[in-house]
């Protein structure tokens, strides 16, 4: 049979650890995430880092762009805000392609799949089967933890 518990074993529910988070911490779970990075070597994410600070200032100009032309139907407004989800999308594209190493890295890769998700929280549902760039984000994040864990490559 399995041994008895010890009734003095402190638990700790999930619950008791979201209350006890702060709150800025659950608006950007990102945010919290960089000064992990500093355990490891500062430049082994460094492309990486350098393209988390790219799509910031990409995803504040969509934003900007959005904002703009809210309640503007036209052709002009139409390309204008295709073109600064474009300049985002080919960053996130590029972040896709890289290997992360530091959790640092990993945090922008999980930023990536925010900007997919438009900044909206990431629930068990979010995601899906289909091959979308959120997806596949996911995925490349899933390897990238095997891989640092010291797992064989897969895929």
């Amino acid at each position: 049979g399995k041994p008895p518990m010890a009734d003095s074993t402190p638990t700790t529910s999930r619950g008791t650890f979201l209350v006890a988070m702060p709150v800025a911490a659950l608006a950007s779970p990102v945010a919290a995430v960089p000064a992990l990075a500093a355990v490891t070597a500062p430049d082994a994410d460094a492309a990486l880092l350098a393209l988390g600070c790219d799509l910031d200032v990409a995803w504040a100009r969509e934003h900007e762009a959005f904002a703009a032309l809210a309640g503007v139907d036209t052709p002009e407004a139409d390309d204008l805000t295709d073109a600064a989800s474009d300049a985002t999308s080919a960053i996130v594209a590029q972040i896709e392609r890289l290997t992360a190493t530091t959790l640092g890295g990993l945090a922008v890769k999980a930023k990536a799949v925010w900007w997919c998700h438009c900044g909206e929280p990431i629930g068990p549902g979010s995601l899906s089967e289909e091959a979308t760039t959120d997806v596949r984000l996911a995925s490349s994040i899933v390897r990238d933890l095997l891989r640092l864990g010291g797992e064989a490559a897969h895929g």
